[in-house]
């Protein structure tokens, strides 16, 4: 892949001057992406420039990153939006958007038949700009993946605004609500009720909201009711043994979620068998590092998983912190870092959400840990040997997971789980 610059774009040579003196815009050929950063705000005109150029290199992904972007400046984005027919993905990361902008751009985006992702990362937009986006999910066809992780989103904004967006639209496939520390527990339990009568969405990150037991229980019953979900991301919250109850009550019903991200939480030794015992064997993916999970029990879950599970990837990591942990293990979906992978296709397996996070980043496969020498559970990366026991997938399949009564060699687990 070659990159080229500015002064060698075939346009205006006033226009590539601008870019090189008052910042920079990065040209990715042949995939027409375009990169905007570092622009000096006291030149007023870039956003003119900036159009200009899209259009001229029919540009398909544009990216505008840690920019302060002036209302008058989303005005005009806005006016270009509105009439733009080749842009495919607009990405507006840490860009302080005031929602009166956000506003802007959204009754641009009503009448733009062709973008299919929009991703307002990190712009602390409030329940104001969130009223605008709920307005653009019922009125647009077409957009199909949707970012809005860290910002300020609290229960007006999700619980009116986006869960009744959410409920008439019929092609977004990916929505993420990650780190918007605003939202409670009533506002996921009015985007879960949403939801169910959404057919399309294939993706949800809920990561890093404080969602307790309570807004648990509401994604229950949403893995209850749905057929259509197939990725869902629980991380860093407060889901303890009364939610993850109440998350195993809905898988055990569930016939199409294939991954879950639950590392980062409360859930102790009782929670982690309830889990276990009760998913279909449509999961393939399952991520329980970082919870209330004693050592010993974590030797028995390794066993289980060698032995009876039909997971294909399975994360157990053990920390004294609970909300301890990387933050490049658990990237939230869309990140600036998976969004040229995660968005280059539109397979509907693949490439509307992202997985959970695996050992080594989003989306990986990779075995990153050392294999264990001995039983130590310090630092576990579990994975299937296929020389301890023989697939079970070859004698056949049933609804539930088999072998589930074995994850314990005793009669229960360990003092940490057993008192509920």
């Amino acid at each position: 892949m070659r990159r080229y610059s500015l002064v060698v774009l075939p346009v205006a040579l006033n226009i590539a001057c601008a870019f090189f003196v008052h910042g920079e815009m990065r040209i990715v050929m042949p995939c027409r992406e375009a990169v905007v950063t570092s622009w000096k705000p006291e030149f007023p005109g870039y956003m003119d420039y900036v159009t200009a150029c899209c259009d001229e290199m029919r540009i398909k992904k544009l990216t505008f990153k840690s920019l302060e972007i002036s209302y008058s400046d989303a005005e005009k984005l806005s006016r270009w939006l509105e009439h733009n027919r080749s842009l495919e993905e607009l990405n507006l990361l840490s860009n302080n958007l005031c929602d009166e902008s956000v506003g802007e751009i959204c009754k641009a985006l009503k009448n733009n038949t062709n973008l299919r992702g929009l991703s307002l990362r990190g712009n602390e937009i409030s329940d104001e700009g969130a009223k605008a986006i709920g307005e653009l999910l019922k009125g647009t066809n077409f957009l199909k993946r949707l970012d809005l992780s860290k910002n300020c989103i609290g229960f007006v904004g999700a619980a009116c605004a986006i869960s009744e967006g959410l409920a008439r639209n019929r092609t977004l496939r990916s929505l993420n609500l990650s780190s918007n520390l605003n939202l409670c527990d009533e506002s996921v339990g009015e985007i879960c009720k949403a939801l169910k009568n959404n057919t399309n969405l294939r993706g949800l990150s809920l990561r890093g909201n404080e969602i307790s037991d309570e807004g648990a229980k509401a994604i229950g019953e949403l893995l209850k009711g749905t057929n259509f979900l197939k990725r869902l991301d629980l991380s860093k919250n407060c889901i303890g043994f009364v939610g993850a109850c109440a998350i195993s009550k809905g898988l055990a019903r569930n016939r199409t979620l294939r991954s879950l991200n639950l590392s980062s939480n409360r859930i102790d030794n009782g929670g982690a068998e309830l889990i276990c015992k009760s998913f279909h064997i449509s999961l393939m993916k399952l991520d329980l590092s970082f919870n209330h999970i004693s050592d010993e029990y974590a030797k028995c879950l390794k066993h289980w998983f060698k032995t009876y599970s039909y997971l294909d990837e399975f994360v157990l990591q053990r920390h004294e912190d609970i909300r301890g942990g990387s933050d490049s293990m658990f990237l939230p979906p869309d990140s600036e870092d998976e969004a040229e992978q995660e968005h280059n296709s539109d397979s509907e397996d693949e490439s509307d959400f992202p997985p959970v996070s695996i050992a080594g980043g989003w989306g990986t496969s990779m075995f990153l840990l050392p294999k264990l020498e001995g039983e130590s559970a310090s630092n576990i990366f579990l994975s299937p040997d296929s020389e301890d026991a023989s697939d079970p997938k070859k004698e056949g399949t049933t609804d539930v997971m088999r072998g589930a009564d074995s994850i314990s060699p005793k009669s229960s687990p360990s003092s940490d789980g057993s008192g509920h």
